[in-house]
């Protein structure tokens, strides 16, 4: 008898350990950009008119703008993936929401997702803790689209969702999750030569993939999704373009907008010189494209576009200016003494920049700190780049004959990591999976820096016009 309540007394305890697991997995919170269980459940309600079109790998989208709150509407039309499968030798079954998956249990302990709560669940020590049903499947209360993409991005995590609103489907579940999203760990690297035909870049050569639409007046990457600026707005799926947008207002149709980015869900098109000190900018929204005027006095071809949860940075290279738009206002960010904004980078939740000698941290539009400053006798600060955790500051030492060092520092520590000695002045440099790559178009030769020190690897056979990478 004892016995039996001893079991007894264990059982209730395991059971009451699952319930508040299951609890708090529930109503865990996710990012600010993205919204919780319970308001999309209220957002279900709101959005009931609306009309969403379900889009899966062979559907182009449907969307004219991708508004992240719009997303639950997915669920509320009964949308259902396909049963993600995968034939291996040890098969975990998957009952998520009623939609059976069947995965691989070394899925879990992927790079990505081996510190997760996902892969935590599944550990052994966690097995009585699993819900099972009458199949002895795991049961996961889960959106089953959302965790199809999950699954199916750790399988393949060079190959995001083409579509805008699968990929902020997939960055709310891998962050219910712990799953770290960040494009730099995923995303390919792309480069435009003068021929205007596209390569891609995985780390071990360049491969050519297409060539750019014909119509194309502008391409920008957002979240490891090439977007190519045209007659239509168009996003390359890996094979093939695929228009998610309606065409451009008819009065910018002859030109090729300054920047073009994605932000809070709609894309924005920026266009200077139209007016003196005026730039316009255009949202496509649901209703077609709006347009405000702002004051601006930049002027020149090409804005890099920095869009971050609370604004979008725009800079100018050129002029050595950076501006700042919250969604409704474009103001110019200054430092002290009016210096240049010689460069700027970003790590997706941040924003850095060299201002004159000085290496500063913007937000909000404003300078709130000054991380580094570097005097007269220092290295000359021109580039600057954020690899993982570690920010980079590019300082260059001239010498004869148009040569000169370059030297990369890590900000936090003032340390060299690294020199680059007899290259010309004029070199590119991108990123790839969190590595800083820097590629000499006259010998073909590519280096790549880990953060730790430099390492030459592979032949570019690329002459390239524009890189597009993930930072």
């Amino acid at each position: 008898h004892s016995q039996t309540s001893a079991v007894s007394r264990l059982s209730d305890k395991l059971e009451n350990l699952v319930d508040i697991v299951s609890q708090q997995l529930q109503t865990k919170q996710i990012s600010p950009f993205h919204k919780s269980e319970q308001q999309r459940d209220r957002d279900r309600d709101k959005d009931k008119d609306v009309v969403v079109k379900a889009v899966d790998e062979s559907t182009p989208s449907a969307r004219t703008c991708f508004t992240p709150s719009l997303v639950s509407s997915f669920t509320s039309l009964g949308y259902r993936p396909s049963p993600f499968t995968m034939e291996t030798s040890d098969p975990l079954w998957l009952n998520v929401s009623g939609t059976m998956m069947k995965v691989q249990r070394s899925l879990m302990d992927t790079d990505l997702a081996k510190d997760s709560a996902l892969n935590a669940m599944f550990h052994s020590r966690n097995q009585s803790l699993l819900r099972k049903d009458e199949k002895d499947s795991v049961v996961i209360k889960r959106d089953p689209q959302a965790f199809h993409l999950l699954l199916s991005f750790l399988q393949d995590p060079y190959s995001p969702p083409q579509d805008p609103v699968q990929m902020d489907m997939l960055a709310a579940e891998a962050d219910y999750w712990q799953i770290p999203l960040d494009p730099r760990d995923y995303s390919p690297c792309y480069c435009l030569n003068i021929k205007q035909e596209l390569s891609i870049f995985k780390g071990q050569s360049w491969s050519f993939v297409t060539t750019v639409p014909s119509s194309t007046k502008k391409l920008f990457l957002h979240q490891g999704i090439l977007y190519s600026v045209g007659e239509t707005v168009q996003y390359w799926t890996g094979k093939t373009w695929r228009q998610c947008s309606h065409r451009l207002p008819p009065a910018v149709t002859d030109r090729k907008p300054n920047a073009a980015f994605i932000f809070n869900g709609s894309i924005y098109l920026v266009y200077l010189g139209m007016k003196i000190n005026c730039a316009l900018i255009y949202e496509n929204t649901a209703d077609g494209w709006i347009c405000t005027r702002h004051p601006c006095s930049a002027f020149h071809a090409n804005l890099s576009a920095f869009p971050l949860s609370q604004g979008v940075y725009l800079f100018d290279g050129f002029d050595h200016q950076l501006l700042y738009f919250d969604g409704l206002v474009m103001s110019k960010v200054t430092s002290e003494g009016s210096k240049p904004i010689v460069d700027v980078a970003s790590n997706g939740k941040e924003i850095y920049g060299i201002a004159g000698r000085s290496v500063v941290r913007f937000d909000q539009g404003c300078i709130v700190e000054v991380i580094r400053q570097y005097g007269p006798s220092s290295a000359l600060p021109c580039r600057l780049f954020c690899l993982r955790q570690t920010l980079v500051l590019v300082s260059m030492v001239y010498r004869e004959c148009d040569t000169c060092v370059r030297l990369l520092i890590d900000v936090s520590t003032d340390e060299i990591r690294a020199k680059i000695e007899g290259w010309s002045s004029d070199i590119p440099f991108f990123g790839y999976k969190n590595k800083l790559y820097i590629l000499r178009t006259d010998t073909s030769e590519t280096l790549m820096f880990d953060g730790v020190g430099l390492t030459s690897t592979v032949c570019a056979n690329v002459t390239p016009t524009t890189i597009f990478s993930a930072f």
